[in-house]
């Protein structure tokens, strides 16, 4: 941490001395120019107005854009070790990884959520590296199976979810990884998988 500190000090330092040596030390300020269009100026109110698109939003898509606001969450073993993608595990177990110890307080997320005036919850619940944040019969690569969250019985999703009906908010859930999305019958592009 004080290497990284040390760095970024010396990073502003240098920032800060190319200024002054590149100005003569002095910094020159000058007035903006005054080039805002004023609202006198805005006489023009002959332009046609754009044409109808024939787009229409599916029913649940005109759902999602009434709801406005929107909370997405992802949670799982990288919000234990500061890394992304489930990169850097090794042959580290779930439970060396996934480091809940102590319960998942979903209903303080839930509540402040919708305290903030989000109307809607979409959870991660399987991101790239395959971990499950909730008790999967497909896989010991879970949060029941692997970890010893709640005794080993834990279910991340089934807390949220339950929170989610509690406080009257929507919840959906966002499919990551191509086995998840195929065991949902997702259709993928066939040149990118």
């Amino acid at each position: 941490m004080k290497k990284r500190k040390y760095l970024a000090l010396l990073l502003a330092a240098g920032m800060i001395a190319q200024t002054a040596l590149s100005t003569g030390g002095v910094v020159q300020v000058q007035a903006a120019e005054d080039t805002y269009v004023k609202t006198d100026e805005l006489t023009d109110n002959d332009t046609a107005a754009p044409k109808k698109d024939k787009t229409i939003p599916s029913k649940n898509q005109y759902e999602y854009q009434k709801q406005e606001l929107a909370a997405f969450c992802h949670f799982g073993p990288n919000t234990f070790n500061e890394i992304e993608w489930g990169e850097h595990y090794g042959d580290k177990t779930p439970n060396e990884i996934f480091k809940l110890t102590e319960d998942f307080d979903a209903d303080t997320l839930v509540k402040t959520l919708k305290e903030a005036g989000f109307k809607k919850l979409i959870v991660t619940a399987k991101h790239h590296d395959g971990f499950c944040i909730w008790a999967s019969e497909a896989t010991q690569y879970d949060v029941s199976g692997a970890t010893n969250y709640q005794g080993g019985k834990g279910d991340v999703l089934a807390d949220i979810s339950k929170a989610c009906t509690e406080h009257d908010m929507d919840m959906g859930f966002c499919p990551r990884g191509i086995s998840m999305m195929k065991a949902m019958g997702i259709k993928m592009h066939p040149v990118r998988h």
